[in-house]
């Protein structure tokens, strides 16, 4: 089922944690009411605004949520958008050894021209923005980055 900001801004932090617990939401037990309801209307809503939603959570403006922006709608953003506005917390691809490896991790430093970048073994990178290969947006990775982090080699000729 999917929620509205209004429907689930009239549940408790218990219901939004079993809501939460059915879309397989990591560290939801670590996030404030209001948090738990984003993430979860997020997850349920792949157009999600935020910051739209966090107006309609509070403010009950819910027809913000639901009528994209102009601009959003006509235009698709680069990879080039999403690195030069990468936060810490993203989690990105990138690759390393001129290109030869494809691994992933959460950014946790930006800089001008570079990013650090921990992998879920604890390794750190510091890596040039060109080399970030993708930034992950949505619940999955698209299928040539997925197969490049998992070392398959594409053989079309």
């Amino acid at each position: 089922m999917r929620y509205s900001a209004s429907e689930l801004k009239g549940l408790t932090v218990a219901a939004l944690l079993v809501i939460a617990k059915e879309l397989n939401i990591k560290g939801r037990h670590k996030l404030r009411r209001d948090q738990l309801a984003s993430t979860i209307y997020c997850a349920q809503h792949p157009e999600c605004n935020v910051d739209d939603f966090v107006a309609a959570f509070y403010e009950g403006a819910e027809e913000a949520i639901d009528s994209p922006k102009p601009e959003e709608s006509t235009q698709k953003k680069s990879r080039d958008d999403y690195v030069n506005n990468i936060k810490e917390g993203a989690i990105v691809a990138f690759t390393i050894c001129h290109g030869e490896k494809t691994l992933s991790g959460m950014v946790t430093d930006v800089r001008k021209t570079t990013l650090i970048i921990a992998t879920k073994n604890g390794v750190k990178f510091r890596i040039k923005k060109e080399n970030i290969v993708w930034v992950k947006t949505r619940d999955s990775w698209p299928r040539g980055v997925y197969e490049a982090l998992k070392g398959i080699k594409n053989n079309e000729n």
